[in-house]
């Protein structure tokens, strides 16, 4: 059972991996409806793979350096790599909203 100071951190990661999780779902269905250019779609994975150049090491650090990056305050529900590939979607959806971005001001 759940303790009311956990909640916190059970809603963080809750909405992290489906934040990270639904975004390329949302790039795919836009995608298909054309109402976002193939090009914006290859972006997406193109900043995935940019994410995963720090990701991987961050979350590896966590998980067997004695002096690591980063520390989890609260264990993670699940294993780290799955918070580490949430991450690097996360990471293709930030770059998508930058060019998105971009092509708002140029």
């Amino acid at each position: 059972m759940l303790r009311l100071g956990q909640m916190p951190s059970v809603l963080y990661y809750g909405l992290d991996l489906i934040i990270g999780f639904g975004l390329p779902v949302v790039v795919f269905a836009r995608r298909n409806r054309s109402e976002w250019d193939h090009r914006i779609y290859k972006l997406f994975w193109l900043g995935a793979a940019v994410g995963l150049t720090w990701e991987v090491p961050i979350f590896l650090s966590a998980i067997l350096s004695s002096t690591p990056v980063i520390t989890f305050i609260e264990e993670p529900p699940l294993h780290p790599y799955v918070f580490s590939i949430s991450h690097t979607l996360w990471d293709g959806g930030l770059f998508v909203a930058g060019v998105l971005l971009l092509r708002l001001v140029f």
